[in-house]
Parts: structure tokens; sequence; C-alpha cells
């Protein structure tokens, strides 16, 4: 059993969403079509002013690749700088999606979080998928669900490395190791 008490600031959050855009299945479909929707409305678009005016064709391209190339290479700071905009929105109004601190008791047969908001209770079968980054670990209950573990809330890696051998062996689900 393990009870760790846990602090998610607004950093660890902005982490863990990140995390998740880019490596969510829907989150990676999003950056793709991202990536690749403007280089394909671009292509469109040049196709276009090239019946209209075949003389500066290739200097339309030229703009249009660079622009494209652009877009894709920097489509990851984008995403990011978007997450962090929607985060001080969502500071802003008042509906942070997440409760500040409290207590995570990893029992025999549950996950039991007492919090700012209360107290709730998932059973390991609910887990879904298991994710250790150096930002913390993420403990998936849900597609876009899951309970935050930022690295500061644990004493030291061999406490981290312990509570996801339990988890392992709790959940069936080998823990993915990303880096950020």
């Amino acid at each position: 059993m393990f009870v760790i008490p846990y602090t998610v600031t607004e950093e660890d959050y902005y982490r863990f969403s990140c995390h998740h855009a880019f490596t969510s299945r829907q989150g990676r479909r999003t950056l793709l079509t991202a990536q690749i929707l403007l280089p394909v409305l671009l292509a469109l678009i040049a196709l276009a002013a090239a019946a209209s005016d075949p003389a500066f064709l290739a200097v339309k391209l030229g703009a249009l690749a660079a622009i494209s190339v652009l877009w894709v290479v920097f489509a990851k700071r984008r995403m990011r700088r978007a997450i962090r905009k929607n985060l001080r929105r969502l500071k802003k109004s008042g509906r942070l999606p997440y409760s500040g601190s409290g207590t995570l008791t990893f029992g025999e047969s549950e996950i039991a979080e007492t919090g700012e908001t209360g107290e709730s209770r998932v059973p390991y079968s609910l887990v879904e998928k298991l994710d250790a980054t150096d930002g913390g670990v993420y403990v998936y209950v849900g597609a876009m669900q899951a309970v935050l573990l930022p690295n500061a809330c644990f004493a030291d890696a061999a406490q981290r490395d312990a509570l996801l051998a339990f988890l392992r062996e709790k959940t069936g689900k080998t823990p993915v190791f990303t880096r950020e």
C-alpha cells in the first residue's frame, strides 16, 4: 500500500496536457491533421493559380513550399502555445480541471483520492494505461482522465519505481516511459 500526498501545479497540468496531446491516439491524429491540412490547401491554391498565370508558377510554388515547411516544423510549438493559452483561460474563469492538492492511497483493490473537491475511488480494473515521463506518473482511468502524480510528490526515484511496479502488479499494465 502506498499513501502519497500530492500537489498539482498549473505547470504539472500543462506538462500532462502536452504529454497527452502528443502521445494519445486522438492527440497524434489532431497534430497530424494540423500539419497536413495547410500544405494540402496551399497545394490546391498553387494548382488553381497555375491555371491562371503559369509565368509565376515557380515563384508561387517556392513561397507556398516554404510556408508549408514552416507550418509543419512549428506545429508542436503552436499546439503547446494553444494548450498554455487554454489553461490560462480556464484559470481565469475559475474552472481548472484538476484539484490542487490531496492524498492518493494505492490500496489492495483500488486507488482512493482525497482532495479539495472530495473523495473518489477507482478500482484497478478501470486503469487503462500507465505513463511515466520526466514530469511524473500518469495513471489513465479513461480516455481523457488520469491521476496525475508529479515527480515532486515522490521522495526519490526508488519510491516512484516501487509505485510503478506495484501498479503493474495490480493492473496488469506495463508502464510506458516517454521523454518530454
